[in-house]
């Protein structure tokens, strides 16, 4: 998705166009420069356990979307 095809459908939704162009700037640094490309110990911190693969959680909660 273009960054113009994003930050259409954001105002598309209702997002004022100043707004969604700002996010739409995160987004294309964020891709671009991969400054979200991090790993943390959080969940493990938070709950006591390991985190999963977003694969393994679909895997084990298939049920429910079906």
């Amino acid at each position: 998705m273009s960054d113009e095809e994003l930050k259409a459908g954001m105002v598309h939704a209702g997002m004022s166009e100043e707004y969604a162009d700002m996010l739409a700037g995160l987004d294309r640094r964020i891709r671009e420069n991969g400054s979200e490309d991090q790993v943390t110990h959080t969940v493990e911190r938070v709950t006591g356990r390991r985190p999963i693969s977003f694969e393994q959680f679909v895997q084990t909660h298939v049920d429910i979307w079906k």
